[in-house]
């Protein structure tokens, strides 16, 4: 057979499998009905798509990953970008559901919003030791449901956008000039019916979450040290405010879950129930408007400082201090730059804290990366009026 034959044969053969659940082209066709052509997002040409039509649809959860990069080396294609593509298959047309049915009875959404400002490039670390070795229980079990379905990256710098697309029921969307307006002009054009509150600003990134699944929207013309520190911020945000508490009602009540979603009311009896056996029944809130709730701050504090746990580890950082003889805090902002990728000024922070105090005699790797960590938020004790603890949570 010539190769124009096979060519034709093979696109034959993808416009069928498109009408089968199961095959990647399933897969392809939902995506066109919904965001656009797959050949330009995945930037391939035609006879790549037909190819990728024709492979079996990645298995979600744990073996996601490993699926993916299976397709894509065998079709030649960027792993990132076909998991990028099958994300928002899977969560765009669930959002589009969840929202449109509440707003057809006049519900109010039970949404997670919260964002990365411009200017979110600090964090404060309790000078109270924990107790015993490791990271407190909220961050350890934040870190570790992180990378309990993504694959594990050794090397650093961390770019994290394959590791949350398959570890984390979010899809990534890149938005030039990202703003509250511009957000929601990109619901609005793709039938996701959600208001967001709070006045317009510019941003790095943003998340939406609804229903179990969500939605990161990052500023495409950031550098990767900002774009990893945005994406391991809300992926801390999605973690710790929506998914473990979500994951939580449907462990121990799941007939709790249409109440979570804001699908119906609780009934008296359910309410007290979950008072009672301490079962949340209304973790979703808007942190946009960074004004609306005393809580803001702790919620903020807490996704940056997963973000840094995710990006520079606390023990990864004491081994390389302790392996190049790392002696200051600035060099050990270097460190964090120079192996870690972290943002100049984000990583001046971060080697402030864990240096403090700097310059006595008597200066060892204890002293140097001491551990500063609370369960609950910043301590008083650190003296600093940055935004990563408002006043009345440290």
């Amino acid at each position: 057979m010539t190769e124009d034959t096979n060519a034709r044969l093979l696109k034959l053969a993808a416009g069928r499998a498109a009408r089968r659940p199961g095959f990647v082209a399933f897969d392809l066709a939902r995506f066109e009905e919904v965001a656009g052509k797959p050949a330009a997002w995945l930037r391939i040409g035609r006879e790549q798509v037909d190819a990728l039509a024709l492979c079996r649809t990645p298995r979600r959860g744990v073996h996601f990953g490993h699926d993916l990069i299976a397709i894509a080396s065998h079709v030649g294609i960027e792993p990132r970008r076909l998991a990028s593509l099958l994300r928002l298959v899977d969560v765009l047309p669930e959002l589009q559901a969840r929202a449109g049915a509440l707003a057809a009875d006049d519900r109010p959404a039970a949404l997670l919003a919260a964002a990365r400002d411009e200017t979110d490039d600090h964090t404060v670390l309790s000078q109270t030791p924990v107790a015993g070795p490791g990271l407190p229980g909220w961050l350890h079990d934040a870190v570790e449901r992180f990378w309990s379905e993504a694959p594990a990256l050794r090397s650093y710098p961390r770019d994290l956008d394959f590791a949350v697309l398959v570890g984390l029921p979010l899809a990534v969307i890149e938005v030039p000039e990202l703003s509250v307006r511009s957000i929601a002009q990109w619901l609005t054009a793709h039938k996701v019916e959600l208001m967001l509150s709070g006045p317009d600003r510019r941003l790095r990134a943003c998340l939406v979450a609804l229903g179990g699944v969500g939605l990161v929207f990052v500023e495409a013309g950031d550098d990767p040290t900002q774009r990893r520190v945005s994406l391991a911020h809300e992926a801390g945000h999605f973690i710790v405010e929506y998914l473990i508490p979500r994951d939580e009602v449907a462990r121990r009540r799941p007939e709790l879950l249409s109440v979570l979603d804001g699908e119906r009311e609780p009934t008296p009896k359910e309410r007290l129930s979950a008072i009672l056996s301490d079962v949340p029944v209304g973790v979703h809130t808007h942190l946009l408007d960074r004004a609306e709730s005393d809580a803001t701050g702790l919620h903020e504090w807490r996704a940056r400082r997963i973000a840094l746990e995710l990006l520079a580890p606390e023990g990864e950082v004491r081994s390389r201090a302790r392996q190049q003889g790392v002696k200051s805090a600035d060099a050990l902002r270097e460190l964090l730059v120079d192996d870690f990728g972290l943002p100049v000024a984000l990583a001046s922070d971060y080697a402030d804290q864990l240096a403090d105090p700097v310059g006595r005699d008597d200066y060892g790797l204890l002293d140097l990366l001491g551990r500063r960590s609370a369960p609950d938020g910043p301590n008083q004790s650190s003296g600093r009026t940055s935004d990563w603890g408002p006043e009345g949570d440290r």
